[in-house]
């Protein structure tokens, strides 16, 4: 990683040009109805953000230093259509970041970004992404759970290979998941992420591996999730194990579990039906989706999907039924 980190930084010092800098906004807005009910509790329903996918508004920028070499930046907000205030108490929830990236040494990047195991294995271990609810993969599997940073990352440098021969690597390192570093390493919870994923023919397939050294007195949580996915032309089948060891047990009282799922994506005339189904085993948690996404041009979306299945809460685990019933539309900008 080091040599690789220096070989970018070099390549900008081979020479000087006239630098030609981009810069691109960009968005999702998503709102619809949705209808979500937890057993034991009463339901809750009306129009809602982000049932599809969280809306947001930002700003991705490139500069061309020559040689192959570029700066970049992301400044991407948050916000909840319906009431048109910000998502998670963050101006950037959805990330901040500066980075180099050439095109024979690979990327480097450092702020607050998506990590690894988020985007690359939730994209391919399941056939509704990141978005549509509770049918995400991270229903049931433990690479975003709150000691994992929610899927985020933050006070990171990240260094991600180019793509050789259909395979590509990415190692990080967060030196503090919370919002700022305070003095003393080890008063700050740290995380390692590393990851691979290679691309073949309708063949997607990704491994990886994060692992957070917490503050003392706390134990140290690593999980492994491997995902894959093959486009039979018809349709594309998703499938995903997870493993979680040595978790802190707060939201399930579990401290190690495994996760699966398995899942199809049907394409339909303009549209694309998905059906999935995931199960971790010590948490007991589970859940079965179906939906339906008809895209009415390259930017708008509508949709909706049903799911259902048990969850867990409490230091013992204790199953309660959960539903989500969703309609909506989503445009992108």
């Amino acid at each position: 990683m080091k040599h690789a980190i220096a070989g970018i930084l070099l390549a900008g010092t081979a020479g000087i040009v006239q630098a030609q800098t981009q810069v691109t906004l960009y968005g999702i807005v998503d709102a619809g109805y949705m209808y979500d009910k937890t057993e034991g509790q009463s339901a809750i329903h009306g129009i809602q953000s982000g049932n599809h996918t969280q809306s947001r508004f930002g700003l991705r920028g490139t500069e061309d230093l020559g040689n192959g070499l570029q700066a970049l930046f992301v400044l991407e907000n948050r916000f909840t259509t319906d009431t048109g205030s910000w998502f998670g108490n963050r101006l950037f929830q959805g990330g901040s970041y500066v980075g180099l990236n050439s095109k024979t040494a690979g990327e480097v990047k450092l702020g607050r970004f998506m990590g690894t195991a988020f985007t690359w294995a939730g994209m391919t271990g399941n056939p509704f992404g990141l978005g549509y609810g509770r049918s995400t993969l991270g229903t049931a599997f433990a690479y975003n759970d709150p000691e994992f940073g929610n899927g985020f990352t933050n006070n990171a440098i990240y260094y991600t290979t180019p793509v050789m021969a259909g395979l590509q690597g990415s190692l990080g390192y967060s030196f503090a998941q919370a919002d700022a570093e305070v003095p003393g390493a080890g008063n700050n919870n740290r995380m390692m992420e590393a990851g691979a994923r290679y691309t073949r023919a309708g063949l997607r397939a990704v491994a990886t591996w994060q692992y957070v050294k917490t503050v003392s007195g706390q134990r140290n949580p690593q999980n492994l999730t491997l995902a894959a996915a093959y486009d039979f032309g018809p349709l594309t089948v998703h499938a995903a194990y997870g493993r979680l060891h040595n978790s802190n047990g707060a939201l399930y009282g579990v401290r190690n579990d495994h996760a699966y799922s398995i899942g199809v994506n049907v394409p339909v005339g303009s549209g694309q039906v998905l059906a999935g189904y995931q199960r971790a085993t010590g948490s007991k948690v589970d859940n079965i989706a179906v939906g339906y996404s008809h895209a009415m041009s390259k930017r708008t979306t509508l949709y909706a999907y049903f799911n259902t299945g048990d969850s867990s809460s409490g230091a013992v685990a204790i199953r309660k039924e959960q539903k989500q019933l969703s309609m909506g539309l989503l445009h992108r900008f």
